[in-house]
């Protein structure tokens, strides 16, 4: 391969790391072998193995991974697998690099902590850096918490090969505490082949855009990816599948993970696609990554939502097919999707694909979805973020297409859409007007646990927002909403602070409910529990701490349920109810902008109206939005599950 001079590279990285203003490890250029043109990175993590990938030049013929618990990471060997790789020459490299794309498949234990290394022949192509480490797969039907994160539409790069926003998401996944990522689609612009992913000695304009120095290496040596396919680079779908190997997901889960003749569709021109759908257990949830994409320069008579319909979502296709069969052979299991069209998105150049859509029943893709109490759907294509209202069957979809590359307005708003940013302050639905850009670049953090998924959108700084909490019983395929169990929602009808250093003043308007130990304040929320028509079986409180410096606290508080005599516009401490049963706890920190579930289940045996009183131990109090100061995602809620 060409050799590139070292200065300029180190030049370019301290760019890279001033221009995103964060602590990207670009020191390893000078640490790690010149050797290494990806840095290692992770794919394909399922209950019984993790795949390492890395590329290397070819100044050696053979490759191994080593790996083992920590402090002992040579304790096992691996042989690597290569293929011949070649990055094609940009502006401001004149030639071409030919190198080894390397893999190696480590066997694993589920929930166990790993460090790994990687070899070209007999060189540590790592050197002095650090061994990465990362957390085997959430061991199936276990109910300890953990995350993951969905990201998409990403992989741009601007002169010199910087992309700041970029890098700043990349960090945020980096430092999220995800046990995976899973993408949404169209990684690597504009064409998705072997130039713009690059490597890390070659950063440029649409060049190394994905394995650049500041991206992909900084959170994928230890969160493991699972590629979606998108539209930019579907024609480059054998590039997918060398650069992003998920075959033991797909072979697990009888899916399939190849790039393959397809033949003509409404007369587009018979081509060879990726072909990329499979399942993957994490816990309670079953994963599902699909193909819903097209080549936009192949549409014949169609359209690329159309064809993409006509190839992969007919009750015939063989994608169709596959689904049904593992959706129908998972019943209990917490059911969540990927792909890449949207199936409702606020945006003239990326709008709603009403190919997809359908009723429950129908023989579409929603309506398949729906049939099987799919809970939550992530889409991208549309690049920014939109959260839209559950479908009848209570499936909830979103939009995650603003991972760094260039953004999109939000326009065209539908009742649907509940909350959307997109580019120079575009937003629908809840979300606030005149946003920055940086408030719009993130990804989104979906934690697992205590019979709840949590969705929590974070920007490129590290701000959450629109966070949303939805519960599931794991015997009901998902249900919360979207499965066998159903879910009732009950904003607070009167709530007030009462606080002991001000006894006879009453506090029923105020934009803060107050949890605190000194001076003594509780917080009192009133709900009015109407329409059920069945046992409710299970009840949470979700609170959302406030914004502001002294909202957040060290400890989130305990939940009573009181009488419910009292009215906020009267309340104070000397005329309170006291505090009855309490039902559940918000244990530990609590952090700014984001929303908690306490369990109180048992408060809520029917129809009528449900008082609580929320308490704290700590004298680092917490103020959690009133109905009078919170947003919809904000207010005081009681979801109810039956």
């Amino acid at each position: 391969m060409s050799a590139v001079p070292r200065r300029p590279l180190v030049a370019i990285a301290v760019l890279l790391a001033a221009l995103t203003s964060i602590a990207v490890p670009v020191s390893a250029d000078a640490a790690t072998s010149s050797a290494l043109t990806r840095y290692p990175y992770l794919t394909d993590s399922i209950q019984t193995s993790i795949t390492v990938n890395w590329a290397t030049d070819r100044s050696a013929g053979t490759g191994s991974a080593t790996y083992g618990p920590p402090g002992n990471c040579d304790a096992h060997q691996v042989t690597g697998t290569r293929s011949n790789l070649s990055i094609p020459a940009s502006p401001a490299f004149s030639t071409s690099a030919a190198e080894y794309q390397w893999k190696a498949v480590i066997p694993v234990t589920p929930d166990t902590t790993y460090c790994y290394r990687v070899q070209l022949g007999g060189t540590d192509l790592l050197g002095s850096d650090p061994s990465p480490q990362f957390v085997s797969q959430a061991a199936a039907g276990s109910s300890t918490p953990f995350s993951f994160a969905v990201f998409g539409d990403w992989g741009q790069s601007y002169d010199g090969g910087a992309n700041p926003d970029q890098a700043n998401v990349l960090q945020q996944i980096a430092s999220s505490g995800a046990r995976f990522a899973v993408m949404t689609g169209d990684t690597a612009y504009p064409g998705g082949g072997q130039k713009e992913y690059g490597d890390r000695q070659r950063p440029d304009l649409d060049t190394s855009t994905v394995f650049g120095p500041g991206f992909w290496e900084v959170p994928g040596r230890s969160v493991p990816v699972f590629n979606v396919t998108g539209n930019h680079g579907f024609s480059n779908g054998d590039v997918q599948v060398l650069n992003w190997p998920e075959e033991n997901a797909a072979a697990s889960s009888g899916g399939r993970y190849v790039y393959e003749p397809y033949g003509s569709v409404n007369g587009s021109s018979p081509h060879s696609y990726p072909s990329m759908w499979y399942a993957v257990d994490a816990g309670p949830i079953r994963i599902y990554a699909l193909t819903a994409a097209w080549a936009d320069g192949n549409i014949g008579t169609g359209s690329v939502y159309r064809n993409d319909r006509d190839a992969h979502w007919t009750p015939s296709s063989a994608e169709y097919q596959w689904l049904a069969a593992d959706l129908a052979a998972h019943p209990n299991a917490v059911k969540i999707a990927f792909w890449h069209y949207p199936l409702y998105a606020d945006s003239s150049s990326q709008p709603s694909d009403t190919e997809l859509q359908g009723a429950p029943g129908s023989s579409t893709l929603q309506g398949l979805l729906d049939q099987h109490h799919v809970r939550l759907v992530f889409n991208g294509h549309a690049h920014g973020y939109q959260r839209n209202a559950a479908d009848p069957a209570g499936l909830v979809s979103y939009v995650v297409g603003n991972g760094g590359a260039a953004l999109g307005s939000v326009s065209g708003c539908t009742a649907r859409d509940l909350y959307a940013i997109g580019k120079n302050g575009s937003h629908c639905g809840a979300a606030p007007a005149g946003l920055s850009n940086d408030h719009v670049y993130g990804f989104i953090k979906v934690s697992v646990g205590n019979n709840t998924l949590t969705v929590t959108p974070t920007d490129e700084l590290g701000r959450t927002y629109d966070v949303q909490t939805y519960p599931f019983t794991a015997s009901d395929g998902g249900g919360g909403g979207g499965g066998g169990g159903s879910v009732s929602s009950f904003n607070a009808t009167e709530d007030a602070t009462v606080d002991s250093s001000r006894p006879t003043t009453a506090l029923g308007t105020g934009s803060r409910l107050t949890a605190d130990n000194s001076p003594v304040s509780n917080s009192l929320i009133k709900f009015s529990v109407t329409g059920l028509t069945c046992t409710p079986t299970s009840a949470q409180l979700r609170l959302t701490v406030g914004s502001s410096t002294d909202d957040k606290s060290v400890y989130g508080g305990d939940v009573y349920d009181t009488t419910s005599g009292w009215s906020q516009s009267a309340v104070t401490w000397n005329t309170a109810p006291a505090a009855g049963t309490r039902r559940g706890s918000i244990t530990g920190a609590v952090a700014l902008d984001t929303s908690y579930l306490a369990d109180v289940t048992g408060a809520v045996t029917g129809n009528g109206t449900v008082s609580f009183m929320v308490k704290s131990t700590s004298s680092d109090g917490v103020r959690y939005y009133s109905s009078e100061a919170g947003s919809s995602a904000q207010t005081p809620q009681l979801q109810v599950t039956c």
